[in-house]
């Protein structure tokens, strides 16, 4: 797989891969900025706890984007899984990865240059509980009960590229860009319930 030849002659850390994806969104929210499909949007701060990216599209929603870069990994050691398969996103992992972070908040700190206690925050101008959350995933095995979870935080709004985005990979950017603009245009894009 292509995926396979890169990760080997790139290797890259979780929070490389992160960068990468967050880098690729921000360029493609720049562009659907640039286009009228959003009104403004900013790069929050880089926590285990907090979404990646607000934004406010054309039709005056507020949206929390969460970005997970996640290469495909294979089980070395005999265990509970046959040595070979591809390991699965499990419903704990969702929930320590994604659900659990903050996703009604009044505010959030944005990603600057300032020191750890000093940053700019945006404000959100909605009810916490209208925030729309979305989330950009890299196509991986997700085991049922996960994928449930990510459907009742997300619903439709999730987009899924191919594969590990790097800084080559034209399909994965092709479909974030475009998934990015379907969710943030669509008339039928409503909050979840987040608990």
């Amino acid at each position: 797989m292509w995926w396979n030849r890169i990760y080997l002659r790139l290797p890259m850390n979780n929070s490389q891969k992160e960068i990468i994806l967050e880098d690729w969104t921000g360029s493609c929210l720049q562009t659907l900025k640039n286009q009228g499909h959003i009104l403004d949007y900013r790069l929050l701060l880089r926590s285990l706890d907090i979404p990646d990216y607000w934004v406010l599209d054309a039709k005056r929603r507020e949206w929390l984007w969460e970005c997970k870069n996640i290469s495909p990994k294979i089980h070395l050691k005999p265990g509970n899984h046959p040595v070979g398969s591809q390991w699965e996103i499990k419903l704990w992992w969702v929930k320590g990865h994604i659900s659990d972070k903050k996703w009604q908040e009044s505010s959030y700190p944005i990603r600057d240059n300032n020191s750890h206690d000093s940053h700019w925050y945006i404000s959100t101008n909605v009810s916490t509980w209208l925030l729309v959350p979305g989330l950009i995933i890299s196509k991986l095995n997700i085991e049922p009960d996960a994928l449930m979870e990510l459907k009742r935080l997300f619903g439709k709004n999730i987009v899924v590229f191919d594969g590990l985005l790097t800084p080559s990979s034209k399909a994965a950017k092709d479909a974030i860009r475009e998934g990015l603009r379907r969710a943030l245009t669509s008339d039928d894009a409503q909050p979840s319930y987040v608990q």
